[in-house]
């Protein structure tokens, strides 16, 4: 029986993104970059994994805390055509709660023809997630405030439209 090497691969990649998903934030825009390129992957995208790999190897010593804040904040950005062939960006969001408790990277179906546009779906993207998880922490007696979630944005185009 012959197995296919790009299966492996795409059972290493996978992997990855179990791990960016449940314990990793800070691998998570990598992960879901590599994963772009599983149906044919070259050996600069398996370049790129073992890169991971090593970067996951060098910081085992790290790990995720939690300081008994239990303010919600959320942060959001995008990088604005970063995928050079398809002119698509990918947005990342992490909510905080003391930690991190939701963590997302996501390229979206469209192409912005903007970065305010694009930041602007980072935002969007960012503020379901916040409402979400207010409305769960509301339901399980978690959140004691009715004060607006702090969102955090680095576009000046953006700042002024929101």
């Amino acid at each position: 029986m012959v197995t296919d090497p790009s299966n492996s691969k795409r059972e290493v990649v996978g992997s990855l993104l179990y791990l960016a998903t449940i314990s990793r934030p800070d691998i998570s825009f990598a992960v879901n970059y590599v994963s772009r390129f599983t149906k044919k992957p070259m050996r600069s995208h398996w370049a790129m994994v073992k890169r991971i790999f090593q970067y996951i190897k060098e910081t085992t010593k790290f790990g995720i805390s939690f300081n008994g804040d239990k303010n919600l904040s959320v942060y959001s950005d995008c990088d604005y055509g970063g995928d050079t062939e398809t002119g698509q960006s990918t947005s990342g969001v992490i909510l905080l709660r003391g930690g991190p408790i939701v963590w997302l990277t996501q390229k979206p179906n469209t192409v912005s023809n903007s970065t305010a546009k694009a930041e602007y779906r980072a935002a969007v993207l960012a503020i379901d997630e916040v409402c979400w998880i207010r409305r769960l922490a509301q339901e399980l007696k978690q959140l004691y405030t009715s004060k607006p979630t702090p969102h955090y944005i680095d576009n000046h185009s953006l700042l002024f439209t929101y």
